[in-house]
């Protein structure tokens, strides 16, 4: 019985789903609810162009020497679809992620790879619901990451990756990217440019980066750093950086959805492991 108010239920949240084509169909005071269904129920439903160029991907990939066991069918798909179904794009990109993980000790990104035993790592990021989009929220508060935790912290950043992705409407439409740096530790461990750089090979596609807490002499820094990303990363991408205080990324996030930490509501998610 309960399966089957499941399926109700996911069924009912694509009927009335929060996506731009669809939003005018749905009662206003429904448009929150029907999105926290469909981001819990909804399979990911993928168009017959999108499954064709996860195939090209995949073919792709073996073609080049790739070995299938290295390759999860997870990571691919998402891989496609925020490359926008470009094939060559999408190649480039799985290869160049498995050669940075693969330096973490990380055999591939098999769906196998990434599991509990690395849950611990989760205190870097912030339990969050969704954004006024129907959309998840990427919000990363930092943390030192020591260096015999470097795979862990990768193996832990794939799940999270995964995860906030793992629905229609943040899958299809993009994220809401939230970086905290107001509590970054003054500790330096030596592995932060390491790190950083690996954080960067993530296929990640937002729709609305916010920077928060960053103050005269982060801000500088951190324009420093943008100037050089913008030889490798696409300048609508980094036009969509916004430095805001905390109260501002409040005001363009659901209380409820924001992190507990910030005064939100986290979601209702109590348990970040279990989500």
């Amino acid at each position: 019985v309960s399966l089957k108010i499941l399926l109700f239920l996911a069924d009912l949240s694509v009927g009335f789903s929060t996506t731009k084509t669809r939003t005018s169909r749905c009662w206003p005071p429904l448009v929150g609810i029907m999105a926290a269904l469909e981001h819990t129920f909804a399979t990911i439903i993928y168009a017959n162009e999108e499954l064709a160029a996860i195939r090209e991907v995949k073919a792709a990939l073996l073609g080049k020497g790739v070995d299938e066991s290295r390759i999860g069918l997870r990571s691919l798909a998402l891989t496609t679809v925020n490359t926008k179904c470009r094939v060559a794009e999408a190649t480039d990109k799985y290869i160049k992620w498995l050669e940075t993980v693969e330096k973490f000790g990380i055999k591939g990104l098999a769906d196998e790879e990434y599991n509990d035993a690395v849950a611990h790592m989760l205190s870097s990021y912030a339990m969050c619901g969704l954004d006024a989009r129907g959309s998840s929220i990427f919000w990363i508060k930092g943390g030192v990451i020591e260096k015999d935790q470097e795979t862990a912290a990768i193996l832990c950043g794939i799940m999270y990756f995964m995860a906030i992705h793992a629905d229609n409407v943040s899958l299809h439409e993009g994220i809401s990217f939230v970086i905290d740096v107001a509590n970054q530790p003054p500790k330096k461990v030596g592995n932060e440019q390491k790190m950083q750089n690996a954080w960067q090979v993530f296929p990640l596609r937002p729709q609305r980066i916010f920077i928060s807490g960053a103050g005269t002499i982060k801000r500088a820094l951190i324009n420093t750093l943008l100037k050089v990303a913008s030889f490798f990363t696409k300048q609508k991408i980094l036009e969509r950086i916004r430095f805001a205080t905390m109260d501002e990324v409040l005001t363009e996030i659901p209380i409820k959805s924001a992190p507990l930490y910030v005064g939100g509501e986290g979601g209702c998610v109590n348990d970040i492991a279990a989500w």
